[in-house]
């Protein structure tokens, strides 16, 4: 009775063993995992909107790849009128620093929170979310 207890726990144990080890079968050793982006990567993306390059912060954004170019200017108009109004509302942008990212499982696509520092030293969190197109970090 002894040894089929015994037995009984060294089975069990091995099969837990097994589990929790899991199995790397299937998957490319974190090759189709992309590295998060950096903070330099995220603060120079969003500083070409601050800085009102409104058309080269757009090219960033991967949801307008296949968009005709009329509508990416109009993105662009939009960006460039809703800069304007948050200086009208609050001040104006003057730089930016990563606050933390947020990543989904797969890391294919994170939110990073940015804090906005405003000409009155006033801030603000804003969230900017990123999507991992195969290749590189793009704005979604």
């Amino acid at each position: 009775m002894k040894m089929l207890r015994l037995l009984f726990a060294m089975m069990t144990m091995m099969l837990m063993v097994t589990a929790c080890g899991g199995s790397s079968e299937g998957k490319d050793d974190n090759d189709s995992i992309p590295a998060l982006p950096t903070e330099a990567m995220v603060v120079e993306m969003y500083n070409h909107y601050i800085n009102g390059e409104y058309s080269v912060y757009v090219d960033q954004m991967q949801s307008l790849d296949k968009k005709p170019e009329s509508y990416r200017k109009q993105m662009a108009d939009l960006m460039k009128q809703r800069h304007r109004a948050q200086i009208e509302a609050k001040d104006r942008p003057v730089a930016c620093r990563l606050n933390r990212f947020v990543a989904n499982d797969d890391l294919t696509y994170v939110n990073a929170y940015l804090d906005i520092t405003y000409e009155d030293h006033s801030y603000e969190t804003v969230l900017v979310p990123m999507v991992y197109d195969g290749t590189q970090w793009r704005l979604k």
